[in-house]
């Protein structure tokens, strides 16, 4: 049995990572002792990553005690190594300024965090309700017509819908690999997204609420914004985010909760 180093949990013979906060165990091996370093200043706050939902055991934790915890599919100390929608090296959870922080790594797939009530966001952010990936398009910033027209061999002109009167973004239907699907214009400020009777409906999502979601535009700015959703809605981060006790982030097929505490 090895002792963490971190945590003080017993460890069994074998194991490369501590089975309860995933810092790696050092080895026996070692030809001499490394040198001394000066400790790190403790944080004010303790925080542990819950499991909430994952291929690993629901309920599990990580007690986050290091400057770094890396989270991924191959490298870091918080490994999945059957979740294929993971990176090799996905997100980092670290300490900074007596706060925790949560920040992409360059990962595929990326880091969404579950949001309170109406954030803003912009042109190209992705957005889960359920498992349905959402990107929201502005108008002005997309292309109305991608493809190629066909030359005229005369002065005719091609069918098409009468164009609408006035268009406030898009939302664009995300299939694995982020190939687009199903585009909807919207005509008018504001699309609710739902299981039913929605702008924007998914009957077969049993993940989604009746009325989950909304976008929304005010003054120029666009807002998403959860209607009191059971499962929530997650938008995803670009940025390194502060992360407050009770919040929850997917990364790859991972659900996680974040608790904090002030350190002892």
């Amino acid at each position: 049995m090895h002792t963490c180093s971190q945590c003080s949990s017993q460890v069994p013979d074998g194991y490369r990572f501590c089975w309860n906060c995933g810092a790696p165990i050092a080895s026996e091996e070692a030809a001499e002792p490394a040198a001394p370093t000066l400790a790190e200043p403790k944080p004010a706050i303790e925080a542990q990553l819950v499991l909430v939902k994952g291929e690993g055991f629901p309920g599990i934790s990580y007690r986050l005690k290091a400057q770094n915890h890396r989270l991924g599919r191959l490298h870091g100390t918080i490994l999945f190594p059957d979740d294929r929608y993971l990176s090799m090296l996905h997100a980092n959870l670290y300490y900074e300024n007596d706060k925790l922080f949560l920040a992409d790594e360059g990962s595929d797939n990326g880091v969404f965090i579950k949001i309170k009530d109406s954030v803003p966001i912009e042109h190209n952010d992705l957005f889960l309700t359920g498992e349905q990936l959402i990107r929201f398009e502005q108008v002005g910033e997309y292309d109305t017509y991608t493809g190629v027209a066909a030359e005229p061999e005369d002065d005719a002109k091609f069918y098409g819908c009468p164009p609408e009167k006035e268009l406030h973004f898009r939302l664009v239907h995300l299939f694995r690999n982020q190939q687009p699907g199903a585009v909807f214009y919207s005509s008018t400020n504001s699309v609710r997204l739902g299981r039913e009777h929605c702008d924007l409906s998914f009957p077969f999502d049993r993940h989604i609420s009746g009325r989950h979601a909304r976008v929304h535009e005010e003054n120029g700015s666009y807002f998403l914004q959860d209607l009191g959703s059971r499962n929530g809605t997650f938008l995803r981060i670009k940025d390194p985010l502060e992360l407050k006790d009770g919040d929850h982030f997917f990364a790859g097929q991972q659900l996680f909760r974040v608790e904090i505490q002030a350190s002892a």
